[in-house]
């Protein structure tokens, strides 16, 4: 990363930080679709990288932070600065029943390894599904 990026990132990083641990508090008294549908917060406007960045460091300064709050966190954070962005959850059932969330900007994962989608299958999340589970 250039130093102006990780200066960016690290602007960020305490309001990502903030935010991440709202949306965790959220999962645990809301289902997902509920929590992904209704923003929380305000957001300022910055480059993609740096707010990405931000939420990737910032989970891991929280203890289980694991990947859907923190993909909701940059898909909200994303879709108000106006970013047309998808959340994406996805299972992987080679070896043993994994799952994984992420955010995609123009069908790209942002922020992810380059095999994403030879490791993991994206379900259609239907009403009946999200009704049925609580994704925490």
């Amino acid at each position: 990363m250039r130093y102006k990026t990780k200066l960016m990132t690290l602007l960020l990083l305490p309001f990502s930080r903030r935010y991440l641990k709202t949306i965790m508090n959220e999962l645990n008294n809301s289902d997902y679709k509920q929590v992904l549908e209704q923003p929380l917060s305000s957001f300022k406007e910055s480059k993609v990288e740096n707010i990405v960045k931000s939420y990737f460091w910032a989970a891991r300064t929280i203890r289980n932070c694991r990947c859907l709050p923190r993909s909701i966190a940059l898909y909200h954070h994303l879709r108000a600065l106006g970013y047309d962005v998808e959340h994406k959850i996805g299972v992987n059932k080679t070896e043993k029943l994994n799952a994984h969330s992420w955010v995609e900007l123009n069908d790209k994962p942002l922020n992810e390894h380059p095999d994403l989608y030879q490791r993991f299958t994206v379900l259609e999340l239907t009403n009946e599904l999200i009704k049925a589970t609580k994704l925490t």
